[in-house]
This record gives C-alpha cells, sequence and structure tokens, in this order.
C-alpha cells in the first residue's frame, strides 16, 4: 500500500495481506493441538507481565517508563516489556484466527488466499 505525504509517496505493507500470510503459515506449519499450546503460552506470558508489572496493558508500562522519576535503565525494562506484550497479543490473535477457521482452512486451501 502507498501514502503520500508532503509530496513523498510512503510504501508500507497491507495489514490485511501480512494478517493472512502469517495466518496461512500456522496452518501450514502447525496442527491445531499446537496451535492451542502456543496459544496457552502466550496467554502464560500476557498473564506474567499483568503480574510482574501490576498493569492491565502495554501502554500502562508506556506511561510509567514515561514519568520522570523513572531511570533510564528501567524505562527500557517497561518500553521493552510493552513491545513484547503488544507483539504477544497480536500472535495470539494469530492462533485465535487459526484456531476458530483451522478446519475450513486446512480442508480448503483456496479459502485462505494471500
Amino acid at each position: 500500500m502507498a501514502t503520500e505525504q508532503d509530496g513523498v509517496r510512503h510504501y508500507y505493507p497491507d495489514p490485511l495481506y501480512t494478517r493472512l500470510r502469517d495466518v496461512r503459515e500456522l496452518l501450514e506449519d502447525t496442527t491445531k493441538r499446537e496451535l492451542a499450546e502456543q496459544a496457552v503460552a502466550l496467554k502464560e506470558d500476557i498473564a506474567e507481565w499483568k503480574a510482574e508489572y501490576d498493569a492491565d496493558s502495554p501502554d500502562t508500562l508506556r506511561e510509567r517508563a514515561a514519568v520522570d522519576e523513572v531511570s533510564a535503565e528501567l524505562a527500557y525494562e517497561l518500553t521493552r516489556a510493552a513491545s513484547d506484550w503488544e507483539l504477544d497479543r497480536y500472535r495470539l490473535s494469530l492462533v485465535q484466527d487459526a484456531i476458530k477457521n483451522y478446519d475450513t482452512w486446512t480442508s480448503d486451501p483456496s479459502s485462505i488466499t494471500v
């Protein structure tokens, strides 16, 4: 996809294309049972961040990192954890899509095109 800003054309991947590509890779390389195990592991990681940082979202961690009293080292740790948390939430959503549609999409590969 492309957008134009201040006379400069910017290109970026189509989010729908990349999502379907990632789900297709999961379906090609992973059984339904393995997908379920991945979902559990991702949920466990997210629960650990919630408990460790007493936070309900990655944004909460970023807000804490921006506070003046927070050291640079802790700010880095918080923003890193927030990024990892968001990535795991995205991965979990992919795994959930793959599980939900596993039977349909593995029986008819043309039903998920990229």
